[in-house]
């Protein structure tokens, strides 16, 4: 039974981050009138959750390999995205703040940089914890 909850935990919470970290993308490309904003993260987004569940399925044992390569891959499409789309985004949706005037690109930035280091750190410790255990 607990194993079957780790199963259950890893993989919500990874599809839960997956939504997350995409949809904000997808809904600034509605706010923008740009299919390519889209589509592009909708894809990613399938990708991504089909990706988790596959390699979870698989190897369960790696678990933390590959919540550290989900991280590193969610931080990449959101700072590639953010780059992209920062500029466009409006200072409010549909009369809701979203908050741009109170950030700086650079500041998003840093943030995302750090949040990498999290996902290396569970990459690298993954690794090193698998062949600890041989």
């Amino acid at each position: 039974m607990k194993e079957r909850n780790a199963k259950l935990g890893i993989i919500f919470g990874s599809i839960g981050a997956i939504v997350g970290g995409l949809l904000w993308i997808i809904i600034a490309g509605i706010a923008i009138k740009s299919i390519l904003f889209i589509v592009i993260p909708a894809i990613l987004l399938v990708i991504f959750i089909s990706a988790t569940i596959v390699l979870y399925n698989r190897y369960p044992a790696l678990w933390l390999i590959i919540i550290g390569m989900l991280i590193l891959c969610l931080t990449a499409a959101n700072f590639i995205f953010l780059n992209l789309l920062f500029t466009q985004i409006p200072d409010s949706l549909w009369g809701i703040d979203t908050g741009k005037n109170q950030y700086a690109l650079i500041q998003l930035n840093i943030f995302l940089g750090i949040f990498s280091f999290w996902g290396l750190f569970c990459l690298i410790f993954g690794i090193f914890k698998k062949r600890l255990h041989k």
